[in-house]
C-alpha cells in the first residue's frame, strides 16, 4: 500500500515538474524577465517599488529608446489616452522614429571607435551613417551587423563598417593584437589581452589561446589611399588657318606715257588784319589723380586634407609568440579550441565562429549590454568583463534571455521591446525602504 502511495506521489511530482518545465520553456521576452526578477526579490525577502506613472514611463522610454524627451503635446496626448496597451504601442512608435536610429547609431559608434574625433572626421562619419541607415533604420540583425564590421574591406569614406578595424590595423606591428583584443571585448565581453605576455591571471585562457585569436587578424592591413589625380583639361582647338587677303594694286596705265607738265605756281592769299583780342582766362589746373592700388586677390582656400585609408587582407602574415629559438607561429584558433574553415578568409572564419549559437558569450554580451542601458547596470557589471572576478546577479535570466535573443534571430528591436515592456523596467524610480542592493533591480534607475 505504502509502495503504491509513494508511486502515485512520485508520479504526481513528476507531472508537476514536467508542467513547470513546459511553462518555463514557453516563457519568453517580458514574461521571462519578470519571472526571474521577481524570484530574486522573493529569495532576498525585499520589496519592489510600485509601478511608474504614465508620465514617468513616457519620459524614461523616450530617453532610453530615442535619446529625446517627449514633446508637451505628446505628453498630454499620452496621459489622456485610456487604451490599456498604450505603453506597448508607444514603445513600437518610438522604435519607428528617426531618433531611434540616430541615438543607437551614436551609441554604437562610441562603443566601436570610442570618442576619437580624428577617426570620425577622416571617414566623414561613414560608420555612423551606416549604423543609422543600414542597421537601425532597417533593423538589421545583430549577427549580420557584426559580420559586416569584422569582414568588410574597402576605403573608410566609402565603406562604413571598415572603420571599426581600420584604426586598430594601423598600430605598427600590433594590429592583430589590438584587433583580436577589441573584438573579444566588444562582442564577447572577454578581456583576452591579459594573456598577451603570460597566461591569463583571472581566467582559463593561456598565452597560446591569445595568439590563436590574434592569428585571425594577422593578415589584416591598411594603407593610405592617394587622392585621385584630376583629369587634364581638354586642349583648346587650334584656330583655323586663313589665307592673307591680297594687297590692292594700282593698275598700270595703258597707252603712251604723257610728257611731264610745267609746275603751276600757287596763288598768293592776302590775310586781312585781325582786331586785337583779350586772352581768355585760363582754367584752373586739375587736381592730381591719386590711383589706389588694386586690392590683393584673396588667397585660395587650402585643398582639403585627404585622409582616406583602405582596409584589406594581405596574402601573408602569421601570429607568433616566444623569444629566440622558442618563438613559434600559432595557427588561427577560437577560444573554445574550434579551428576555422580552411577555405574561408581568416576574418570571415572568425566571424562565423563568433556568431554561431554554440558560442553563448556572443548573445550574452549583447543582452547584458542592452540590459545595462535600460536598467542602469548590467546583470554582470562591468559589461565588458565576463571574467571570474565578476559574478552575474541573475545568471539564469542572462542565460535564458540570451537564448531567447538567438531564437528571435538576433533581432535588436525585439530585445528592446522585451525589456521595455517588462514590469521590471516599468517600476517607479522611488526606492523602497528595504530595497537592498541595486543588483536586485527593485526600482528603476533615475533619468
Amino acid at each position: 500500500m505504502k509502495a503504491a502511495a509513494l508511486a502515485l506521489a512520485s508520479l504526481a511530482l513528476a507531472s508537476v515538474l514536467s508542467a513547470q518545465s513546459t511553462t518555463e520553456v514557453t516563457l519568453t521576452g517580458s514574461a521571462l524577465i519578470d519571472r526571474e526578477i521577481s524570484r530574486s526579490w522573493g529569495d532576498a525577502a525585499v520589496t519592489a517599488a510600485g509601478p511608474s506613472t504614465d508620465a514617468e514611463f513616457l519620459r524614461r522610454a523616450s530617453l532610453d529608446i530615442t535619446g529625446n524627451l517627449p514633446s508637451p503635446d505628446e505628453i498630454l496626448h499620452f496621459l489622456s489616452d485610456r487604451a490599456p496597451d498604450k505603453r506597448a504601442a508607444k514603445i513600437d512608435q518610438l522604435l519607428t522614429r528617426p531618433g531611434y536610429a540616430h541615438a543607437w547609431a551614436e551609441l554604437w559608434e562610441d562603443i566601436l571607435v570610442g570618442y576619437d574625433q580624428q577617426s570620425r572626421n577622416d571617414s566623414k562619419r561613414a560608420l555612423y551613417t551606416w549604423l543609422r541607415d543600414e542597421v537601425f533604420a532597417k533593423n538589421l540583425s545583430y549577427d549580420k551587423m557584426v559580420r559586416a564590421l569584422l569582414t568588410s574591406n574597402g576605403i573608410n569614406t566609402d565603406c562604413g563598417p571598415v572603420n571599426f578595424l581600420l584604426k586598430l590595423s594601423r598600430k605598427d606591428g600590433m594590429g592583430g593584437v589590438t584587433m583580436a583584443s577589441k573584438a573579444s571585448k566588444v562582442f564577447m565581453s572577454t578581456q583576452i589581452q591579459c594573456a598577451q605576455c603570460h597566461d591569463h591571471p583571472f581566467d582559463r585562457f593561456t598565452q597560446e589561446d591569445f595568439y590563436g585569436m590574434v592569428a585571425f587578424f594577422a593578415r589584416t592591413k591598411s594603407k593610405k589611399v592617394e587622392p585621385p589625380t584630376p583629369a587634364p583639361a581638354p586642349a583648346a582647338p587650334a584656330p583655323a588657318a586663313t589665307k592673307p587677303a591680297p594687297s590692292p594694286t594700282t593698275p598700270a596705265p595703258s597707252g603712251p606715257t604723257p610728257a611731264p607738265s610745267m609746275p603751276v605756281p600757287a596763288p598768293t592769299v592776302t590775310k586781312p588784319a585781325s582786331a586785337p583780342t583779350t586772352p581768355a582766362p585760363s582754367a584752373p589746373a586739375p587736381a592730381p589723380t591719386v590711383t589706389k592700388p588694386a586690392p590683393a586677390a584673396p588667397k585660395p582656400a587650402p585643398a582639403p586634407k585627404d585622409n582616406r585609408f583602405e582596409l584589406y587582407d594581405a596574402t601573408t602574415g602569421e601570429a607568433a609568440f616566444g623569444e629566440g629559438k622558442a618563438k613559434k607561429n600559432v595557427s588561427p584558433r577560437f577560444l573554445d579550441d574550434q579551428a576555422p574553415e580552411k577555405d574561408l578568409p581568416r576574418r570571415e572564419a572568425f566571424a562565423k565562429l563568433l556568431i554561431r549559437p554554440e558560442n553563448t558569450l556572443f548573445a550574452k554580451s549583447l543582452v547584458n549590454r542592452y540590459w545595462a542601458h535600460f536598467f542602469g547596470r548590467g546583470i554582470i557589471e562591468p559589461v565588458d568583463d565576463f571574467s571570474n572576478r565578476f559574478k552575474p546577479s541573475h545568471p539564469e535570466l542572462l542565460d535564458r534571455l540570451a537564448r531567447d535573443f538567438v531564437a528571435h534571430e538576433y533581432d535588436l528591436a525585439w530585445l528592446v521591446r522585451a525589456i521595455a515592456n517588462s514590469h521590471s523596467y516599468q517600476l517607479s524610480s522611488r526606492r523602497p525602504d528595504n530595497a537592498s542592493s541595486d543588483r536586485l533591480f527593485t526600482h528603476a534607475a533615475t533619468r
